[in-house]
């Protein structure tokens, strides 16, 4: 109740402001913080120590309701191609769930640094510049983002628990919902976080823009010194946040890439199953799975890369409009330098956003979509072939049945 009380006050921090993501993340076991106070957040034993018996408690659970329905007499029944789909959702999920809050409790002191960094910076920011940060905007993004996720995992819950015939099975149903939507909502919860790291980076840029185009020309009656210290200030303010984008990298590097792996192989899956595969007995009804299981995937693997390229070329941005300082004052010979010295750092540490060694930007949903592309053809030579093999044994039916050649 107190998290929902602090959730509703205006938010006045970046600690305010994710709070909610926070206490989500480390709630289902994919996080070593939690939020302690109004303006902290907290790396330690307990913290650590809850982690891993959530994971161990979460993938319990999802086994044993797994090897009950397994044991099941629709799934004994079901056609075996959606079977090793199942099985191959369900390894995939598990690795990509264990990876995530293993790795995330290795780099759970750097996560609370990143949060501390992008804190401090925004309080230079309001201190000195008089920012409006607008936490409150973003906050309502993130609750519309996670009602929008939980509606998907809940709508899955229920279908499942509909198909129950007795008690046993609604229980069952439910606990193996649930555990399900822990094992890939973590996950999930990591991905949008850091397209919300990214998204909070590419306002801090913008902002600073503004802030340095002001500052382009002497002002009358104002001291070049100060003009000097502040645009000095505000170049520091471009390379801290350029270097919250490497924190971000440490952070979720890892995860990041189990995760599009994951989605890559679901989604691939499910448009197998939608094109080609849903044709096996009792199988039909996967379909309301099939298609609601395709909004996340497709959600992160469109909107995250799209954020993160956003992010860079907001930051490159900054850096031009630096470079053109020592336009607006020829002589200064402090400015000179402080230019020299950001473009030199600048081209030493050329920053992107990385799922892995994978650059995140357009072009890779360019590859998606390639790729995709590709398969969607292959289920069609495949659909093609079948109907093909079914006109032939039509017409072999025929021809015995009259007798005579069918032209």
């Amino acid at each position: 109740m107190s998290l929902l009380r602090r959730s509703g006050r205006n938010p006045n921090s970046i600690y305010d402001c994710c709070r909610l993501l926070c206490h989500l993340q480390f709630i289902i076991g994919c996080s070593g913080i939690r939020s302690k106070s109004r303006e902290k957040y907290i790396c330690d034993w307990i913290s650590l120590g809850y982690t891993l018996l959530a994971i161990i408690a979460i993938v319990g659970i999802l086994l044993v309701t797994a090897y009950v329905k397994f044991k099941d007499p629709y799934f004994v029944k079901m056609d075996s191609l959606i079977k090793s789909i199942i099985y191959l959702e369900l390894g995939m999920s598990l690795f990509m769930y264990v990876v995530t809050g293993v790795s995330m409790m290795l780099q759970s002191s750097t996560h609370l640094r990143l949060y501390q960094s992008v804190h401090e910076l925004d309080r230079i920011l309001i201190r000195d510049f008089r920012a409006n940060m607008n936490y409150k905007v973003l906050m309502k993004k993130q609750r519309f983002l996670l009602i929008f996720t939980n509606v998907i995992y809940n709508t899955i819950t229920v279908l499942g628990a509909t198909r129950a015939t007795n008690l046993r099975d609604l229980g069952i149903n439910t606990m193996a919902g649930l555990a399900y939507g822990c094992v890939t909502g973590g996950p999930h919860l990591n991905f949008y976080i850091q397209m919300n790291f990214a998204e909070i980076l590419a306002i801090r840029f913008r902002l600073l823009q503004k802030l340095l185009q002001v500052k382009l020309k002497p002002e009358a009656g104002i001291d070049e010194r100060k003009i000097v210290q502040r645009l000095q200030l505000l170049v520091d303010l471009v390379q801290k946040y350029h270097d919250c984008i490497a924190l971000t990298n440490r952070v979720f590097s890892v995860s990041l890439v189990i995760i599009m792996l994951h989605d890559f192989t679901l989604t691939t899956s499910e448009l197998y199953l939608i094109f080609g595969g849903l044709t096996g007995a009792g199988s039909s009804a996967l379909i309301y799975f099939v298609l609601l299981g395709l909004v996340l995937p497709i959600y992160k693997m469109t909107v995250g890369p799209v954020y993160s390229e956003n992010a860079i070329a907001e930051g490159d941005k900054c850096f031009k409009i630096i470079q053109d300082l020592d336009f607006h004052y020829p002589g200064n010979k402090v400015i000179r330098q402080m230019v020299a010295t950001s473009l030199t750092w600048r081209w030493d540490n050329h920053i992107q956003f990385t799922c892995g060694s994978m650059k995140l930007n357009m072009e890779t949903i360019v590859g998606y979509l390639e790729i995709f592309n590709y398969i969607l053809i292959l289920i069609q030579f495949r659909m093609t072939q079948e109907m093909g093999d079914q006109i032939e044994k039509q017409k072999n039916t025929i021809q015995d049945w009259i007798g005579v050649d069918y032209v």
